[in-house]
This record gives structure tokens, sequence and C-alpha cells, in this order.
């Protein structure tokens, strides 16, 4: 079990990276702003209930992070539900193949 939970850090490492590097590509569009902490508010619910493969995906990923992110798993099915697309990303066929 501690070589897939070892595994998953990795995959999610490389998935956060890939991220990173798709959604940021062109830096001569990005400006830069800065916004006080205190006047951020969460977006809406988009998706009142989730797939339960992608809630099997959650929780997988919630025990595998807990050591360095502890979070219920109310607040990371809270954040799953407000993304725009929550199952969509890049690596997620990967990291799939762990669970």
């Amino acid at each position: 079990m501690a070589a897939i939970d070892q595994t998953a850090r990795i995959m999610l490492v490389t998935m956060i990276g890939e991220a990173a590097i798709l959604g940021w590509a062109d830096h001569s569009q990005m400006t830069r702003k800065t916004i006080d902490p205190n006047k951020l508010k969460p977006g809406p619910i988009r998706h009142e209930q989730l797939p339960l493969s992608l809630v099997a995906r959650i929780n997988y990923l919630r025990v595998t992070l807990d050591e360095v992110y502890p979070q219920s798993m109310e607040k990371w099915l809270d954040g799953f539900q407000r993304d725009a697309n929550p199952g969509n990303y890049s690596s997620s066929a990967r990291l799939e193949s762990y669970f």
C-alpha cells in the first residue's frame, strides 16, 4: 500500500505540473494583481451531485494527501462541486489506474 501511496503522490505532482504548464503557457497575457484575501469568497456550487467514481477518486486523494493537506471529505467535495469541470484533468486517466 505504501508504494501505491508514493506513486499516487508522484502522479499528483505530475498532474499539478501539467495543469500549470497547460493552463499558463502564454505568460505574455498574464498580469499580476494584488487581492485582499479577506475579500475572496467561494464560487457557486456548480454540481450538486458528483459521480460516485469521482467521489471515490477524491477520497483516495484526500487519504493520500492527509499528512500534508489535512482536510475533511466535506471540504474536498465542496471544492470539486464548485469546479467547472471537476473530473476533467489532463492526467486523471493515468491517476485512475492507481485506484
